[in-house]
């Protein structure tokens, strides 16, 4: 595979067999606008993701979280 890309004027060419993308995105309570601020208070957090059970309920009885808001617990 060949790739194009520039480092500010430069234009570069490499050749590589695999591409690994990470795009180094986060996760925090601020992430959430449609949780009350009491509520996001209230949930465990860490590493800006919520704490789940196996369940994937949160520390707050009834509120689940699956998705990227889970993929600290159980990977994507």
């Amino acid at each position: 595979m060949l790739l194009h890309f520039r480092r500010g004027s430069e234009n570069l060419e490499l050749c590589a067999d695999h591409v690994v993308a990470a795009t180094g995105y986060r996760m925090a309570p601020q992430s959430f606008p449609f949780l009350s601020e009491d509520l996001k208070r209230e949930i465990a957090w860490e590493h800006g993701f919520p704490v789940l059970s196996r369940s994937f309920e949160s520390s707050v009885r009834g509120l689940h979280f699956i998705g990227l808001a889970s993929a600290c617990a159980f990977g994507p």
